[in-house]
């Protein structure tokens, strides 16, 4: 007789790593406030190199660097699905939504207009020290608002969406990287 052994983790096979307590953790101060994009088959050898992010915005359409917004990051909705056996439900996907607001919408229209048609794009966002990367490209939509008071500022909303199954990727925010406007030209 013979049977299977799955190779795989899941359920109670699952090894929970320990969690890291600190009485004086760090504080990561909240507001998207740059986002960066990059192609899906770009393969970083480090995400926050800042020579690495320069030769992807080098080649057009490779990746952009969008400073100075001002967005949230909703944390993720995980789909509850169908379990099995005596399992009533378990974890499906979680669909994860980024909203920015950008001021330089009218200079920026056809940059928008364009990259709202792509669905190969994967996102990074940044905290005040932090910088988290989605590993799974986007759907993009964009839109301009206008209010009815006089005081409010025209900005274009756009709504970044993707699914994935784990949290975003948290790195330290890099040096640099979202310091200064670039320009940048074809060579």
């Amino acid at each position: 007789m013979s049977y299977y052994i799955p190779s795989g983790q899941c359920g109670d096979e699952v090894n929970v790593p320990r969690y890291a307590c600190s009485d004086c953790g760090e504080r990561d101060f909240a507001r998207v406030r740059h986002i960066g994009y990059y192609d899906e088959v770009y393969e970083f050898t480090d995400i926050t190199s800042f020579n690495e992010w320069n030769t992807n915005v080098l080649t057009p359409g490779l990746g952009e660097i969008i400073r100075n917004v001002l967005g949230s990051y909703d944390g993720g909705e995980t789909e509850e699905i169908g379990g099995f056996g005596d399992v009533e439900f378990d974890n499906g996907n979680t669909t994860n939504t980024l909203v920015i607001k950008d001021p330089n919408y009218k200079t920026n229209r056809d940059f928008y207009n364009a990259l709202k048609l792509k669905k190969d794009k994967k996102f990074v966002w940044t905290t005040q020290d932090n910088m988290f990367v989605a590993n799974a490209p986007a759907n993009i939509s964009v839109k301009i608002p206008i209010s009815e008071s006089i005081k409010d500022v025209v900005v274009a909303e756009i709504t970044i969406k993707w699914v994935q199954g784990d949290l975003p990727m948290i790195y330290s925010k890099p040096d640099s990287l979202f310091d200064e406007c670039r320009i940048y030209t074809a060579p």
